[in-house]
């Protein structure tokens, strides 16, 4: 509708959202975009990695975007200013260190021409069940230059932990691990399946972080 375009002419993007894709399920950018179109809100898709499926299979073809591919669709983003205008972007699985790195570069930029710019970071490592299914050299890169620039992360229980670099066995382990990441641009932290030691069956917990307290959702 009218109210997604520009003075300019150009098309209004709310939502950069910098994920996965995959041609079947429903992780990344293949479920996110379709949520966010249904929520009435313009999304700017950017694959990080193109994959057949999720590793949860025997079989996987694709891989990560070659390197100039990725930073080259951010800096079209930037030089149509969708980027430099939008309300947020979404953070979620990398492909590689690399992109880690463009992406931190990238942000700071964006948050300089564009203050009010609400970036959320899930950053995506594995979970209990699986292990670790990222480029392990994705940890630091996650610690030193995203975490700081996330508004709202939104690690699940396991990723908290490698976050964190120890073991979290209760909740309220949980809740004194994410509120050591609070500080700078990080306001909030959504942890989700958290403390699933103690979750009674047949439970998902999510804990909602802020330095006003925690809350938990069941």
């Amino acid at each position: 509708g009218p109210k997604y375009v520009a003075a300019n002419g150009a098309r209004l993007v709310d939502v950069v959202s910098i994920q996965s894709q995959v041609a079947y399920g429903g992780v990344g950018n293949s479920i996110a975009v379709p949520a966010l179109l249904a929520m009435g809100l313009q999304v700017a898709p950017v694959p990080t990695a193109v994959l057949g499926n999720t590793p949860h299979y025997p079989t996987m073809h694709g891989g990560p975007l070659p390197q100039d591919w990725f930073e080259g669709i951010l800096d079209d983003l930037e030089d149509r200013e969708a980027a430099t205008r939008a309300s947020c972007v979404l953070v979620g699985y990398l492909g590689s260190p690399a992109q880690g790195v463009a992406l931190a570069r990238w942000l700071r930029r964006m948050r300089e021409a564009n203050p009010g710019l609400l970036v959320l970071v899930d950053p995506v490592i594995g979970d209990h069940d699986t292990g670790s299914y990222t480029d392990p050299d994705l940890l630091p890169i996650w610690r030193g230059h995203l975490l700081a620039r996330a508004g709202g992360p939104t690690p699940n229980h396991y990723e908290l932990e490698q976050l964190c670099g120890r073991s979290l066995h209760s909740l309220e382990a949980c809740t004194e691990a994410a509120t050591s990441l609070l500080g700078g641009d990080t306001r909030w932290i959504v942890v989700t399946s958290a403390a699933p030691r103690t979750c009674p069956p047949g439970r998902v917990q999510v804990l909602v972080v802020t330095p006003q307290g925690a809350r938990l959702v069941e």
